[in-house]
């Protein structure tokens, strides 16, 4: 495995947490591109390697994410901009957490 790859696991597991969710775990590489998933992606390069990270989820799935980081119950109001503004937050903590994982190598 990359440090690259270990670094988004150990990551996104450690975002999850902060967030409120009890487990997750990565997808892995699966053919194809899967259909209906919408989320936001930060570039990270450095001289080895250019990736681009992702977080993605159908809507409902998105909406989970931004309920559990607002600690939000599931019957109150959340705007789509609301939505947004968390997952594209949650992508940049993951850049920054994978950042400095790869960095401390």
């Amino acid at each position: 495995m990359h440090k690259w790859q270990g670094a988004i696991v150990s990551a996104g597991q450690e975002i999850a947490e902060s967030i409120g969710l009890v487990s997750c775990s990565p997808m892995g590489s699966k053919p194809g591109i899967p259909e209906a998933l919408v989320g936001a992606h930060v570039p990270l390069v450095n001289d080895e390697l250019a990736v681009q990270l992702a977080i993605q989820a159908t809507s409902e799935g998105n909406e989970v994410l931004a309920r559990s980081m607002l600690c939000m119950e599931e019957g109150e109001e959340l705007e789509a901009s609301d939505i947004a503004d968390c997952i594209c937050e949650i992508a940049n903590m993951l850049a920054g957490c994978v950042k400095r994982r790869v960095l401390e190598e």
